[in-house]
Parts: structure tokens; C-alpha cells; sequence
């Protein structure tokens, strides 16, 4: 389990960029979050308010957590998370 710190730095990272995305107009509808452990249910809860996400829509990307960038396994994600 990360500590408190450790939440609130991913909370920040996670809020920064969602942030950014909303400077140029575009809202997101979901958020894949890489975390080796599942996130909380309080902390997911916190990400969605503070993004103004869906609380469901917030969603542990445990088997992204260690392996390569997003953008390289982009095109996989949806079939892992399909199978999970």
C-alpha cells in the first residue's frame, strides 16, 4: 500500500494533467491511473472531484503499472483491461 504522500503526489500528477487536457478544451471521460497497488475507493473519489470525472470512471491500471509507456501499449490496453 502507498503511503499518504504517495497518493497525494499521484492525486496532484493526475490533477495537473487533467488540467492541462482542459486548458485546450478537451474533457476527459475517463482516467486509466497506473498504480502498482488498486487505488482506494477514497482516493479514486478524490481524483473524480477534483477532475471532474466520474467516480467509476476512474479506473486502476494495475498491469500497466511497470511495464512500457502508455503510448507503446496503447493499442493492447483495452484488450487487457477487457480481460480483467
Amino acid at each position: 500500500r502507498a503511503t499518504e504522500d504517495e497518493d497525494s503526489a499521484a492525486e496532484a500528477a493526475g490533477d495537473a494533467a487533467v488540467k492541462e487536457l482542459q486548458s485546450i478544451g478537451i474533457q476527459p471521460q475517463i482516467l486509466l491511473c497506473r498504480s502498482e497497488q488498486p487505488i482506494p475507493d477514497d482516493a479514486r473519489r478524490k481524483i473524480a472531484l477534483f477532475t471532474n470525472v466520474a467516480t467509476e470512471a476512474v479506473i486502476s491500471a494495475t498491469a500497466f503499472a511497470n511495464g512500457p509507456s502508455v503510448f507503446a501499449v496503447g493499442w493492447r490496453m483495452p484488450l487487457t483491461l477487457r480481460t480483467n
